[in-house]
């Protein structure tokens, strides 16, 4: 809720809506079961992806308003090299999660872009010229 009446008095409003706490619990509620069944569960593709972006969004303004300076670089420097690591280590966990989704035939889940290609619609006959 702090984060909602910062980012609304950041833009140059004085006035918020007031919200009860039960209110309030249940939209973060519906929020975060909404994310993880499009996340994980069959969605569109859009969905996903906005749903995604925005989660990234307030994740990175949280780091960056509330933690000092030193503390988001020094977590951005760790979290690159654990993805640097993880894609071309050949023991590395996303070799380990691709090499399950193929014995599975499953994709992988929780991916923003996706490399599978889009499923075909039937085609309409063509016409006899």
């Amino acid at each position: 809720y702090t984060l909602i009446i910062s980012i609304y008095a950041q833009s140059g409003h004085s006035w918020f809506p007031a919200i009860d706490e039960y209110s309030f619990l249940f939209i973060q509620y519906n929020f975060a079961v909404m994310g993880v069944s499009v996340v994980f569960w069959k969605s569109p593709l859009f969905i996903k992806q906005i749903y995604l972006v925005i989660a990234s969004c307030i994740m990175a303004w949280v780091l960056s308003r509330f933690f000092p300076e030193w503390t988001v670089w020094a977590l951005l420097a760790a979290l690159s090299l654990y993805d640097i690591f993880a894609v071309l280590s050949p023991c590395g966990p996303l070799k380990a999660l691709v090499e399950l989704s193929q014995d599975r035939g499953d994709s992988i889940p929780g991916l923003i872009y996706e490399a599978a290609a889009p499923e075909r619609r039937a085609e309409a006959p063509e016409a006899p010229r």
